[in-house]
């Protein structure tokens, strides 16, 4: 099996799906494939994938691990947003993209780590995830995208590095900040290298 773009199994009742770790020849992942999935609980994803499909995993709100393959570059739009069960991800730093609101209200996810190889934190990628405690922005991280981390009410924690140009790039209007409604942050230190705060940041 090489393509399963034909495959979806959006809205099923599957609760477990370890046997797809033996589709090794599989590089993506489609959009939707799993959307909507909400008993799903457990999935080995093969080494070989190189893409995580727009909303693939969105909504599966009884996903508890996912443990994502060296092999994976990208991240799509979406891709594990509403996952409410997810507690922790490790990004590999195979990784070079994640897309728009990646994780987007992942409720329960406390931990994260990031790719070293990303050079933005997209719009919206963590927002409303009010369990996020702590996050380190990799060096190489030279924007943080308008709404990035909005809403993470428990965030106390953020490091940003050194080379960092500019904060919610792309923020027009207010109530779109990277860092907006994050009621826990005591506080923070902006790199000399940063430009630009752009509306609403904090």
């Amino acid at each position: 099996v090489t393509d399963l773009s034909v495959l979806s199994f959006r809205n099923e009742s599957i609760k477990w799906f370890n046997e797809f770790q033996y589709f090794t020849s599989v590089t993506k992942i489609p959009d939707l494939m799993f959307s909507g999935c909400t008993a799903l609980r457990s999935i080995v994803l093969p080494d070989g994938i190189i893409e995580i499909g727009s909303s693939a995993f969105s909504s599966c709100s009884s996903l508890k691990e996912i443990i994502l393959p060296e092999s994976l570059t990208t991240i799509g739009s979406g891709a594990f947003s509403g996952c409410k069960d997810i507690k922790s991800m490790i990004i590999p730093n195979t990784v070079n993209k994640i897309d728009n609101f990646a994780f987007h209200n992942c409720t329960s996810l406390s931990s994260i780590t990031l790719s070293n190889n990303i050079s933005t934190i997209n719009r919206c990628v963590f927002q409303g995830c009010t369990s996020l405690l702590s996050v380190n922005i990799p060096k190489g991280v030279t924007y943080i995208e308008n709404g990035a981390f909005n809403g993470c009410t428990n965030l106390f924690s953020v490091d940003l590095p050194d080379g960092l140009i500019g904060i919610s790039k792309w923020a027009e209007y207010r109530d779109d900040g990277a860092f907006r409604g994050c009621i826990s942050l005591s506080s923070i230190t902006i790199p000399e290298t940063v430009e630009f705060l752009g509306n609403d940041t904090f």
